[in-house]
Order: C-alpha cells, then structure tokens, then sequence
C-alpha cells in the first residue's frame, strides 16, 4: 500500500521508523502503528454538486437496508451483522484492503481479517477525552493514526470500507466525504451509518437526516444504492445515549412506552385521514424517527 503526506499529498518515503514527503513533513511508525496526522493546518476544499430538492423527495428510502450477502445474526454482534452483508466476497488468492474509516477499539477486525481482507483501521482519536458520550471505549483499533479530512493514502486504494457513527464527529463532512470518495477503488462498495436524532455525544457535529445523508455522499460523486432508518427509534436512542437520566430500566420503561405510543398515534392518522399509502407513510414515520442513518454507497466504475 502506498502511503502519502496529508500535507503536501507527494509519496511519502520511509527511512526506518520515520516518513518524509517532498516539504521535508516528518511522520513516524512506532510498534506498527503509523502516525500520519496533518502538520499543518487543513486547508482543503471540496467542490459538490448542487441538487434539486425533488431528487431527494423522489429516492426509494426503506426501513432497511438488503443485504447482497447472506448472514447468521447469530454470529456476529449488531454492528458486525449491519456491515457483513454487504462486503464483497473475495476470489482465490485475490488480495484487497478494507479501510475501518473512524475505527475507535478496532472491534471488527477479526471479522474483516477472516473474511481475507488486509485491515486499516483510521482515526484520529479525537473524541476519547469528552466527558460526554464514553469516549475511552473507542480507542487504541488504528493502524494508521489520521485525520479523516486528509486520509494518508493514494488514490483508489481500498474494495470495501465502513463508517459506523463517525461522519456526526467530523467538523467538515463534505471534506471528509471527498477524501472516502478519493480513496476507494473504482466500483469499491463502502456501509455508512450517521446519526440522526440522538443525543450530542463525544464531540459530534452535524447529525443528518435520510435527506442529508444522500446528500453529502450523491454531492462528492457516489452512486447512493441505499439509504433506511436503523431500528432504533429516537426515543429509545435518547434514554440510552444519555439524554434522559436516572436508572436504566426507569429509562427504558418511559422510552418504549412513547415509541409504543409514537407508533399507535401515527397508525391513528392513518385512519382518520384515510392515507391509501400505508407503506410510504410507514417509511416516513421509521426514518424520520430513528436514531441513526444506514446507507450504501458506490464510486462508479
């Protein structure tokens, strides 16, 4: 794999446990770990395209997302289930790097590595030191210290990547959009999911809806497949993320009662003003309403 500077974007050349690019930017390799944040300041910028707001009332949202992979939910825990259905299988002797974008513990590696991929895990570690949102139990998964805004690697480098609730902790999206887009091979598939209505949590910025996330990825250049609410309701996401105190099953007991209630009013509506489109309407009130936006997202070939 071919490392470049995220200062000057030249080739970096590696002298033992130290990296130089063509301005002279010194980087450093320790216990196999690779440590390529930016020297200097970011100052990139990003061109995006501009889209009619109809394309976004027009898309085909879901309540999930289809898997082009068949898995056992049994094997593996949510987060590994979500993101294996939709990693390509590789053939015989075939070799391909998978990026972990925003990484935090590293917990999908052994998955990923099982499967024949070469793992990169990218982060910067930004996060761990909030008091708000638990931010120690993400850390010490990367292989390469970065920052997601300017990704040490060339052009086209990775088959398949996932971003699991990092795009809500990044102060430029848009940015950190277009250095995915850079890095992912022609055809490479990657799985996002970005929060939506839950609570500020670990330095997050910008929470999206189903319209913002297939903004931010259709507006740097990829092909949005899919895009569907996670099955976690808001006012769920709200008790267990911390935004409603007291015990646990205190919390639990008030937030399944306003979804059950949630739900039941919505099927009311329904009644009382006769909506022919039960199955629209239904995507509606799920994505509107969940915690966290799912997507699949294609660079073209």
């Amino acid at each position: 794999m071919i490392l470049i500077s995220p200062d000057d974007k030249t080739t970096l050349q590696q002298n033992g446990n130290m990296l130089l690019d063509d301005s002279g930017n010194k980087y450093y390799k320790k216990n196999g770990i690779y440590y390529l944040l930016p020297i200097k300041p970011i100052e990139n910028s990003v061109t995006v395209k501009y889209l009619d707001n109809q394309y976004f009332r027009d898309f085909k949202y879901s309540k999930s997302l289809t898997p082009t992979n068949k898995i056992d939910p049994n094997v593996y825990g949510i987060k590994e289930s979500n993101v294996i259905g939709f990693i390509p299988n590789l053939m015989p002797n075939e070799s391909a790097l998978y990026l972990d974008h925003g990484c935090g513990s590293g917990s999908m590696r052994p998955m990923i590595e099982s499967l024949g991929y070469i793992y990169i895990g990218a982060d910067n570690e930004v996060g761990i030191s909030t008091t708000v949102g638990g931010g120690e139990g993400f850390r010490n998964g990367a292989t390469h210290y970065c920052d997601l805004h300017s990704l040490p690697f060339k052009d086209e480098t990775f088959k398949f990547a996932h971003s699991y609730s990092v795009f809500e902790h990044l102060q430029n999206p848009f940015l950190a959009a277009n250095e995915l887009y850079r890095v992912m091979e022609k055809g490479g598939t990657c799985f996002i999911a970005i929060a939506n209505l839950i609570p500020f949590h670990m330095d997050s910025f910008f929470h999206m809806t189903h319209f913002g996330v297939l903004n931010l990825f259709k507006s740097v250049g990829f092909n949005v497949l899919q895009v569907a609410g996670a099955n976690w309701n808001a006012y769920d996401a709200i008790s267990s993320m911390g935004g409603l105190p007291g015990p646990r099953l205190f919390r639990s007991f008030i937030s399944r009662t306003i979804v059950s209630m949630h739900k039941g009013l919505w099927k009311l509506k329904r009644i009382i003003k006769k909506n022919d489109d039960t199955m629209i309407d239904e995507i509606t009130r799920h994505n509107m309403m969940s915690g966290i936006i799912k997507a699949i997202i294609k660079k073209p070939n």
